[in-house]
């Protein structure tokens, strides 16, 4: 439905259509230049850098806008006003590579003091080691910051705790390989052998590849009590890792052989 409304701001009439989903401000105002001018449109201010005048809008002046007419005197602005630290008292001037520039306020001297009275810290207690720690209150109202640090992370949150617990479907060869244990045997073999494999002598070269890896000498899945023996280890590269009879099928040939021959 059409009708005629006069505008509030130059009284000039206009056509406005009534529809349930327009906003309270609409009807109000014949065009989009009277809309920003409602409050009396842009005032006129000077630059306390170059001097110079320019038009701000009254929503921006009223918040502090305002000051420098661009970007380069405002840079000027800050680098010439003295800042008071709100935490130690120090009075200092922000030099020209710091970050505060782009923010909105700068209170702080130092990063210890941004740390002791500009951000907010919730004081908590790790669920792991019961020590009290402090984190954000973003993290916080989050539902997280419950461990103080990444070893209790790994110390205490696994098995149930953990969110994606299946009951413990994980192989246990996986997690004997994938374990802590395992890879400081790993690198202790690496390092007994000098990086090289025991076969042919190769290691890796400065612009040249050499996939090495741990070989056990006598296989992972029939003696497990050697798991972790250093004796049982040795480094090969992949070509002669392949040619080792207890390779993959290789080693489930064997097997089946043996017990053809045990049975016999």
């Amino acid at each position: 439905m059409l009708e005629i409304r006069p505008c509030t701001v130059c009284h000039k009439k206009f056509f406005f259509e009534d529809r349930p989903s327009r906003g309270s401000d609409r009807g109000k105002y014949c065009s989009k230049k009277c809309f920003y001018n409602r409050n009396g449109g842009p005032r006129q201010t000077r630059c306390k850098v170059c001097k110079k005048k320019f038009r701000i809008q009254p929503s921006q002046y009223r918040i502090g806008k305002g000051a420098c007419c661009s970007s380069k005197c405002r840079v000027q602005h800050l680098l010439q006003r003295p800042c008071v630290c709100k935490v130690c008292g120090k009075i200092f001037t922000i030099k020209k590579d710091s970050s505060h520039l782009w923010r909105k306020g700068t209170w702080f001297c130092s990063k210890k003091c941004t740390w002791k009275g500009g951000r907010l810290r919730t004081k908590k207690r790790c669920v792991g080691c019961r020590q009290v720690f402090f984190t954000s209150p973003y993290i916080a109202r989050r539902g997280r910051g419950i461990y103080c640090s990444m070893a209790c992370v790994r110390t205490y949150r696994k098995g149930e705790k953990v969110h994606t617990w299946k009951g413990g479907i994980t192989p246990i060869n996986h997690k004997i390989r994938d374990s802590r244990r395992y890879r400081e045997w790993r690198a202790a073999i690496l390092k007994r052998d000098g990086y090289a494999c025991v076969l042919c002598g190769a290691r890796p070269k400065e612009g040249q590849k050499r996939f090495l890896q741990v070989d056990h000498i006598k296989p992972f899945a029939r003696h497990p009590e050697l798991h972790f023996s250093i004796k049982n280890g040795r480094t090969l590269c992949y070509p002669c890792h392949r040619k080792t009879p207890t390779w993959g099928a290789q080693s489930k040939e064997a097997a089946y052989s043996s017990s053809r021959n045990h049975v016999r």
